[in-house]
């Protein structure tokens, strides 16, 4: 899956962590291909139809767009839209 297209770039001032979660949430409607953004309550599994490949593919898709680094334990807590974005926010600008 590219990701150009979600790839942040330094500005000085960063992203906004709102403009992150969008960027998130576009990757995650493109990734599955939805018509619609997810919203933060939608299960990966359930809702988007991932399964654990989906998963890993998604964490590592992750890591290269923030330059972050979400491990193999950290998979549950990205099961719901909202906590995958919140881990991204969180690994990404710290706690």
């Amino acid at each position: 899956m590219k990701n150009s297209l979600y790839t942040s770039q330094n500005t000085g001032a960063g992203i906004l962590v709102t403009d992150l979660r969008d960027q998130v949430r576009r990757y995650l409607a493109e990734y599955f291909m939805t018509d619609d953004m997810p919203g933060d309550e939608e299960l990966l599994v359930e809702d988007l139809g991932a399964d654990s490949l989906d998963l890993l593919q998604v964490a590592h898709n992750l890591n290269d767009m923030f330059d972050i680094n979400i491990d193999t334990e950290s998979l549950p807590d990205m099961l719901m839209v909202g906590s995958a974005c919140d881990l991204v926010e969180r690994l990404r600008y710290g706690d």
